[in-house]
């Protein structure tokens, strides 16, 4: 994979901008090094390091990412973080079931859910989770009205009802009264 090594721009003659920084192959560096530098802020990097011994020892080496962050000398807090950025991390390269069974333990042990982070993540997954059960709702609702209404509904206005946005669906509630054909529920396809 190729990436540029830069930005450069230029907004006139004296406004250039000419940045260039370094790419660096996390797989290409041992897990050995980022825990032997001492610094801990890269403990969560640790999945993504290594990749011959991580193909090769897949749990077992997730298993030492996560130990060596549960033994750096860190706070709770600054643990929690560590190890919720690693999971996310071990996402990129690991599959689910390892990932959860590695991590389940210690989350257990540092009380993981309690972080802002993960807080943060579970929240924001609960929103999404909410208003896509919003929307199916709606989506029932106005599928059982229409029913209720027409009897026998075609299986292409079917599937396009379900395929609509929200929006969309509380346009046809609100007018429901309103539609009295088919060629007028159209209108709302």
């Amino acid at each position: 994979m190729a990436m540029a090594d830069g930005l450069e721009y230029s907004f006139g003659p004296q406004n250039h901008l000419d940045y260039r920084y370094r790419t660096v192959d996390l797989g290409s560096i041992a897990l050995e090094e980022i825990k032997n530098s001492g610094n801990t802020c890269l403990y969560a990097l640790l999945p993504l390091t290594d990749r011959k011994k991580r193909k090769q020892k897949k749990e077992e080496f997730l298993r030492e990412c996560v130990e060596t962050i549960v033994h750096a000398p860190l706070n709770i807090e600054e643990k929690r973080q560590s190890l919720l950025r690693a999971e996310i991390f071990a996402g990129l390269v690991f599959d689910k079931p390892v990932i959860e069974q590695t991590f389940r333990e210690v989350e257990t042990m540092l009380n993981i859910e309690e972080s802002a982070g993960y807080r943060r993540i579970f929240e924001k997954g609960m929103e999404k989770g909410m208003e896509k059960g919003r929307q199916d709702t709606l989506r029932e609702n106005v599928l059982k009205l229409l029913h209720k209404k027409f009897k026998k509904i075609p299986r292409p206005y079917v599937d396009k009802i379900k395929s609509l946005d929200e929006y969309a669906l509380g346009l046809i509630l609100d007018n429901i009264f309103e539609i009295n054909t088919l060629s007028d529920l159209e209108e709302y396809l």
